[in-house]
């Protein structure tokens, strides 16, 4: 049996969603696993505390916005010694809730094959070309994805893994988000953004979006619905006085010219394929290299 501790955020208003997401992990999360629950509050009592030695709260101020969301990694790394006793480490979302069974072999990296780390694909994104990806651009910021890198863009409710590896990367992204801070610098996607930085050139066991499925669009295929937080709490009054990204005018510039650069190079190798199809494949290469030149 695999020892398992899940990292849960819930301070201010999100304490609300708390329970909802014990039941149904208690229920369908890795049902052979020992489970224990590692909850960051600063609520005096949680719900299902008492007398359960498998959850333990941890006092944790409520944070303004974005600093709630951007500074997890570095509540995780307070903990860092009682959660290397486990085997995996997973983090999830305060207002995530499983609806099906998740078995192990689902979601739990099996080592060298997938660098010891689980990710789940941003619903909103999944589709999408690699230059509509919203990654950070910002060129000071050690989150910026820069125009032509990057395979696929994920959402930071769901994290996990093995011990090990999920510390290597939490440490490494505290590390970046201090020196953000300490430069001024906030994240397109804050912590999310840092994330998308991290996974870039490393391997990875990639979750399909049903693992992070918005209610407002059920599917039989869902597996953890993200509850909209606005049903439970006023979200617009949390995030009143947010820091927001900021990107210079020449940053601004600099990215449209390469987005459309890598938009003109993606539509050019698309009109390839067609011209193949209808053609045939001598008169696609003349075509293309006709074209070439207009492109890059």
């Amino acid at each position: 049996m695999n020892k398992t501790a899940i990292l849960y955020i819930c301070t201010g208003k999100y304490e609300v969603l708390w329970k909802e997401f014990y039941e149904s992990s208690e229920k369908f999360f890795i049902p052979d696993a020992h489970k224990e629950y590692f909850v960051f509050t600063d609520a005096k009592k949680i719900e299902y505390e008492e007398n359960n030695t498998r959850i333990h709260r941890l006092p944790q101020e409520s944070l303004a916005w974005p600093y709630a969301t951007l500074l997890r990694f570095k509540m995780f790394c307070s903990i860092k010694e009682e959660i290397l006793k486990f085997d995996y480490v997973f983090f999830f979302n305060a207002n995530a809730k499983i609806i099906k069974p998740i078995s192990g072999k689902m979601i739990l990296p099996t080592g060298k094959k997938d660098g010891g780390l689980t990710v789940v694909t941003h619903p909103a994104y999944f589709k999408c070309e690699r230059y509509d990806f919203p990654y950070d651009r910002n060129f000071n910021s050690l989150a910026c994805v820069k125009h032509g890198h990057g395979k696929v863009y994920v959402q930071g409710c769901l994290i996990g893994g093995n011990t090990k590896a999920f510390y290597k990367m939490s440490e490494k992204l505290n590390r970046d988000i201090d020196k953000d801070l300490k430069n001024g610098v906030i994240a397109l996607w804050h912590d999310e953004s840092y994330l998308n930085r991290y996974i870039i050139g490393k391997k990875y066991k990639l979750l399909p979006p049903t693992f992070a499925c918005n209610i407002f669009s059920p599917n039989d295929e869902d597996i953890i619905h993200m509850r909209p937080k606005q049903l439970y709490f006023d979200v617009n009054n949390l995030k009143a006085n947010e820091r927001k990204a900021i990107l210079s005018k020449r940053n601004e510039r600099i990215n449209l010219n390469k987005y459309r650069k890598e938009k003109r190079r993606k539509t050019f190798f698309n009109d390839i394929k067609y011209v193949k199809e209808e053609k045939g494949f001598i008169y696609s290469v003349f075509w293309a290299i006709k074209n070439f030149y207009k492109v890059f």
